[in-house]
């Protein structure tokens, strides 16, 4: 196996900081997880004393999701304007500030503001965490270091929980629990990205009307879609005529530039293309199966709440360690089908939870959350590895963006595809066993977007050494 020619050799101290860069990206990764599961665990403790109803904690619950959905594309393109360690840092301080203020009680509309205020901050985080991550790894490391920020965004979902019965006896309101589960991530990876450099070289620049008609495409285009599909209004389906009048302005205003926010130049490539498809239908796919699966099982298997924790919990931490797994195994080999074989896992999984009939063959409740916990860790790694390594370096802030794009508009339209799987012809077992039907038969579409695209010896392998051109303060 030809030795990679990379310009930081083992014992020189640059390697130690784009290791220590990579580090900071997946703490990043890490903040992301752990800030969405605080929010899980706050919000009904903020709703009690505020008497908010059930629908207005749903709409609490949504709005940072919503935030991120708006603020994606936007965001990313605020990398090349501040570096990749400068992007990072701040987006660092937007979290933590907002997640805090969040966090007080301070009323449903203030609350709600945050929220969306959060979604945003998250929004640069991610593409910023993830860019970082793609200029300080080797083209041979990027599979573990997208595999360990997996098993560290794994990890951090049961991080509130055991602080919560670590400092149960303090007393702690749920801002002070907020910092103390927060803030120690943050200022890691605050002090771990003091190793990169602060480059500015990352094509692109700012782009206002872009960013403006990017948040209000997809603003009319979120409310018109459900309005007119769901609702019936006809005056939410003239916002979506909006909206599909506004994509098109975007597009023509896009055209010519060196690093469009719309990242149309990624959707040239096939293999970029086959791969953000199989996350689209696959998240869609995890997405509807969230809303009825564990319903589902509770019901039918007569198993409580807390007993299914456990499970649930063990399921958690094998999906982080086959996300690991899996970037070990594409550094090594990086034509390994992991997207596929994920998706059909999942879709085995679905089938399996669909096709049992209730209180019978409990057992094999086991494998198909096995087969479930490992698909999704090894689906979220590999189409992580592959959009980053199908794209140029200098583009990694448009393609983490595009990733967490169409993940969150697939979360948002669970609720359709719902609907959908109850408009589907009645199966024996109710709504859930339809729904979870539908959800198998995305799956297995994800596994078939993600033979899409012939891959070159770049696209499989990715750059064997971080950019030089794109990560480094010296000017060409």
């Amino acid at each position: 196996m030809p030795q990679s020619r990379s310009p930081f050799p083992a014992a020189d101290p640059a390697e130690a900081s784009f290791s220590r860069s990579s580090a900071a990206a997946i703490a990043g990764l890490a903040l992301v997880a752990l800030q969405g599961s605080l929010a899980a665990m706050l919000l009904p403790l903020l709703a009690a004393p505020l008497a908010l109803s059930s629908t207005e904690l749903g709409w609490l619950f949504s709005a940072q999701l919503a935030g991120m959905v708006l603020g994606l594309l936007p965001m990313a393109s605020l990398v090349p304007l501040a570096g990749p360690r400068g992007a990072f840092r701040l987006s660092l301080l937007m979290v933590l500030g907002t997640a805090l203020l969040a966090a007080l009680p301070l009323g449903y509309a203030p609350t709600l503001a945050l929220r969306l205020l959060q979604g945003i901050a998250t929004a640069l985080l991610l593409p910023a965490s993830l860019s970082l991550l793609r200029l300080s790894a080797a083209g041979g490391r990027l599979g573990l270091a997208v595999g360990a920020g997996g098993l560290a965004a794994a990890l951090s979902l049961y991080l509130p929980s055991l602080a919560w019965l670590l400092l149960n006896a303090l007393n702690l309101l749920p801002t002070g629990l907020a910092a103390a589960v927060l803030a120690p991530v943050a200022l890691a990876g605050w002090a771990l990205s003091s190793a990169a450099p602060a480059a500015r070289q990352l094509p692109g620049g700012f782009d206002p009307l872009g960013m403006l008609l990017s948040v209000a495409t997809l603003a009319l285009l979120l409310v018109g879609i459900p309005g007119l599909l769901l609702l019936r209004n006809p005056l939410l389906g003239a916002l979506l005529l909006g909206g599909l009048v506004l994509l098109g302005l975007w597009i023509w205003q896009q055209r010519g530039r060196e690093a469009p926010l719309l990242p149309g130049d990624l959707l040239a490539r096939p293999r970029f293309t086959g791969a953000l498809l199989a996350r689209l239908l696959a998240t869609a796919a995890l997405a509807l199966a969230e809303l009825v699966l564990i319903n589902h099982v509770v019901r039918g298997w007569g198993i409580g709440p807390a007993v299914l924790a456990v499970p649930l919990g063990l399921a958690g931490l094998l999906a982080g360690a086959a996300a690991l797994a899996a970037g070990w195994l594409l550094d090594r080999r990086p034509a390994a089908p992991l997207l596929p074989l994920a998706a059909v896992l999942l879709g085995a999984g679905y089938t399996l939870f669909a096709a049992l009939p209730p209180g019978e063959a409990a057992g094999l409740l086991l494998l198909g959350l096995l087969a479930l916990a490992a698909g999704r860790g090894l689906l979220e790694a590999s189409i992580t590895i592959r959009l980053l390594r199908s794209a140029p370096p200098g583009r990694s802030p448009a393609a983490a963006a595009a990733a967490a794009l169409v993940d969150g508009l697939a979360r948002l339209a669970a609720p359709l595809m719902l609907a959908l799987a109850l408009a589907l012809p009645t199966l024996t077992g109710g709504e859930a066993v339809q729904a979870l039907g539908l959800a198998a038969l995305l799956a297995l579409l994800a596994a078939l977007a993600g033979c899409l695209g012939q891959a070159g010896d770049e696209d499989l392998q990715g750059s064997q050494e971080p950019d030089t051109r794109v990560f480094s303060d010296q000017e060409d």
